[in-house]
């Protein structure tokens, strides 16, 4: 009995430390005029695992890609001001192995009609 109540504790610590982590895998593969299945298959798409976590309105990541490493942050804002307006944004930065780190942001604004 005695150990039971730490247990307890310690398992709904865990459970909120880990709340809204996730594992993510993402593949680039840039389409020219081969096919996309042809780029994909002869290694010439980027392939990437991170680890994650999510907040109310943002999450991070970082992991492991091809031939290096890469990271994100991110944001999300539905119905801005009572609005149908949603807005997102990232930054997502990459460094292949022996490289600089290349950064790059993107942001959205979209409309919904009801």
């Amino acid at each position: 009995m005695k150990l039971l109540i730490p247990a307890v504790v310690l398992f709904f610590a865990l459970e909120t430390a880990v709340a809204d982590v996730y594992v993510e895998a993402k593949s680039k593969a840039k389409v020219t005029s081969e096919s996309y299945a042809v780029s994909y298959f002869t290694n010439d798409a980027v392939n990437h695992v991170r680890l994650g976590k999510s907040f109310d309105n943002t999450y991070f990541e970082a992991g492991k890609m091809t031939n290096g490493v890469s990271t994100e942050a991110g944001y999300k804002f539905k119905n801005l001001g009572g609005t149908n307006f949603t807005l997102k944004g990232k930054v997502e930065s990459t460094k292949l192995d022996g490289g600089q780190w290349k950064h790059g942001v993107e942001t959205e604004l979209r409309y919904t009609f009801n």
